[in-house]
């Protein structure tokens, strides 16, 4: 498909972002990636974007993946994945304290995540997906009294898609989430 001539480039984005991102990037917003599953999540969308731009291995062609981005108009799925759990961890903090989605995530009557109980047995993951997206949304909303203004049930729900947005779109196109966190200074976090 790819390499059918008739198709244009534009046209053969649209499917790809249709097609194969849905399906890659369903269910992933409530999981917790590491560093090496996002590089590898975005290095299969630079192999498909090379092959519909028609840029070869970065090795040969001497073009950057930041470049193949720029030039089909795409962000990295890693960002577009961060804006999805930064999302859905705003729909769950308006939703009411006696719901089970918020009552399993989120202390009661507050937007921070539940402390473990419990002792992490070895082998198990040591981040998890509430704690790491809540401190991705502190950062979003520069701060804990901001973000609760944000996420309050009062509040209107494109104030938060609007912070977010922007939040990722300042983000540098190399970075992953589990690199050094980007924009920290002199944002508090209390």
């Amino acid at each position: 498909m790819w390499k059918h001539a008739s198709i244009t480039r534009y046209r053969k984005i649209e499917i790809f972002n249709a097609c194969v991102v849905t399906k890659l990037t369903y269910g992933l917003e409530s999981a917790w990636l590491n560093k090496l599953e996002c590089r590898r999540l975005d290095a299969y969308q630079n192999r498909c974007l090379r092959k519909i731009c028609k840029v070869g291995p970065s090795y040969y062609s001497r073009v950057s993946n930041e470049e193949v981005l720029r030039l089909s108009g795409q962000t990295p799925l890693s960002h577009r994945l961060l804006m999805q759990q930064l999302h859905l961890y705003g729909r769950i903090a308006r939703l009411p304290n006696e719901d089970p989605v918020r009552k399993s995530v989120l202390n009661t009557g507050d937007i921070q995540p539940k402390t473990a109980q419990f002792r992490r047995r070895q082998g198990r993951p040591r981040k998890c997906w509430a704690r790491q997206v809540f401190n991705f949304a502190l950062k979003a909303a520069q701060g804990l009294p901001e973000l609760r203004r944000q996420l309050c049930t009062a509040a209107p729900t494109t104030l938060w898609k609007d912070t977010v947005q922007r939040y990722t779109a300042e983000l540098p196109l190399a970075w992953k989430p589990g690199d050094a966190e980007p924009n920290t200074a002199g944002i508090a976090m209390d």
